[in-house]
């Protein structure tokens, strides 16, 4: 239980009080932007701090408590931070309880979006950042292996909810879909406003931009990333280049990643492993969810 973090000497700060726990490339990077704006809320800096996940590669887990509530130092009403590390319900099952035992009153969110859309961008992303193989996600989809991939896992959207349902009163659980934020910012944004009981009626023009996009995105030629990793290990790693030797870089090292084309028979296999979990998605929000591909 919490007893086994490491203890630190005392400090201040305040624990939380509202937890993003994804989807990936679900647009939490925006909510957490924009609950971050609003006056009455303090967000964390760091996006996501990954303190409840303790066998996790890069958690903090093992920081201690002191240096987790360093990150809001002042009382606001609303304390945030966002994760989607925390919706890997399969492996980190711990993390619903653990959360509820530290903050019993948190206030979950939980934003989704079009699964065979978050797959897409997930798997540019991951491939973008040298973080998995080339193997294309149509050929992963069509694989025996799928059900064992991240990209499935992460679109186990109504397993995901209820997992922490389990733990979470639904007063405390606010479920979001990342397309009804980008059609009606305003109503979506009052929603959630009025969910972590602050004031519904905060509106700043960033909220009608859109965050984390992948257009434009580029992938590091194997020259580049062995350029890079060569100078993180030298003594070259602190020197900044100029911006004309940058933009010259981007533009002969770096590769465009496009988004991954999905053949038809390819969504047929991702409607027949997820359509019963979409269904029970949509009865658990009571939304229709008609602008989803499955």
């Amino acid at each position: 239980m919490f007893n086994a973090i490491t203890p630190m000497p005392q400090g201040s700060g305040y624990l939380p009080n509202c937890i993003g726990i994804g989807a990936e490339k679900c647009g939490s990077s925006a909510l957490h932007e924009y609950i971050g704006l609003h006056p009455e809320a303090s967000m964390s800096a760091r996006k996501e701090l990954v303190f409840f996940l303790k066998e996790y590669p890069t958690t903090t887990w093992h920081k201690g408590l002191d240096w987790y509530k360093s990150h809001w130092p002042v009382e606001t009403k609303v304390r945030g931070e966002t994760s989607p590390q925390y919706t890997h319900a399969r492996e980190w099952r711990h993390v619903p309880p653990l959360i509820k035992e530290i903050i019993p009153d948190a206030k979950i969110l939980y934003i989704t979006r079009d699964p065979i859309k978050m797959m897409i961008s997930n798997w540019r992303n991951l491939y973008r950042k040298r973080e998995i193989s080339g193997t294309p996600l149509g050929e992963l989809i069509m694989s025996p292996d799928f059900t064992e991939t991240r990209f499935y896992q992460q679109a186990l959207f109504y397993t995901q909810a209820t997992h922490y349902l389990r733990y979470f009163d639904e007063s405390q659980v606010l479920l979001l879909v990342l397309e009804e934020m980008q059609a009606d910012p305003r109503s979506v944004l009052r929603e959630v406003f009025t969910f972590l009981d602050i004031d519904p009626d905060f509106w700043d023009d960033t909220f009608a931009q859109k965050y984390n996009q992948t257009q434009g995105k580029r992938r590091d030629t194997e020259l580049a990333h062995r350029m890079k990793q060569f100078k993180k290990h030298s003594v070259l790693a602190p020197l900044a280049l100029p911006q004309p030797v940058r933009d010259l870089y981007k533009r002969w090292l770096k590769k465009p990643v496009a988004p991954p084309e999905l053949l038809p028979e390819q969504r047929d296999v991702v409607w027949e492993l997820l359509g019963t979990e979409i269904e029970n998605f949509r009865r658990l929000t009571g939304k229709k969810l008609e602008m989803w591909s499955l």
